[in-house]
């Protein structure tokens, strides 16, 4: 049986400094495996089996809290989440508005498609001066669309609101609350 070094390295991670470490552990006849070394090992033992290895990732969604949610009393919503992306659609029947917010942590994983600002106006928003845009093309085609755009370290977040009257798009901003 052959033994090759990337099957006797043992990575181990430290966590508090996120940087991690490579260590060869010794072959099985007591050598120290090398780069591109390769190791026999007798017939009667069985092959080195590195430990199983935690998954590298940032903290678990459900460790952090959301940097900005919205209450909606009266409307329905529809959450998806896979960790690194949530998108929760809110409609309130029979109304024809649909708000949808998206966060991601970090950034998205693609830019999206073009957007054109057809006009910006100024709001503020659990206490922070932003632009509500209206759009003439959003998401690389022609689409009238308002949407409020608000990051920080660590994530991203848009709230995109379609067929909304300005009482309701002005009732749903009021809503939002952005973590301190």
């Amino acid at each position: 049986m052959r033994i090759t070094r990337s099957t006797l390295a043992v990575v181990s991670l430290t966590f508090a400094g996120c940087s991690g470490q490579t260590t060869r552990p010794e072959a099985p006849d007591g050598a120290t495996a090398g780069r591109g070394d390769a190791v026999t090992a007798p017939a009667s033992q069985p092959p080195a089996t590195p430990p199983a290895m935690p998954p590298v990732s940032t903290p678990p969604a459900s460790a952090r809290a959301e940097p900005l949610t919205l209450a909606l009393e009266g409307w329905t919503a529809t959450t998806e989440d896979d960790g690194a992306h949530r998108r929760v659609e809110h409609r309130r029947p029979p109304s024809t508005c649909f708000v949808l917010l998206d966060r991601w942590w970090g950034i998205p994983p693609t830019p999206g498609g073009p957007m054109a600002v057809a006009s910006r106006r100024p709001v503020t928003v659990s206490g922070r001066s932003l632009e509500l845009l209206t759009t003439s093309h959003f998401q690389g085609v022609e689409d009238e669309v308002q949407v409020l755009f608000y990051r920080d370290q660590g994530f991203q977040t848009r709230v995109t609101f379609r067929d909304c009257a300005a009482a309701e798009t002005d009732e749903v901003l009021g809503r939002i609350r952005i973590a301190e």
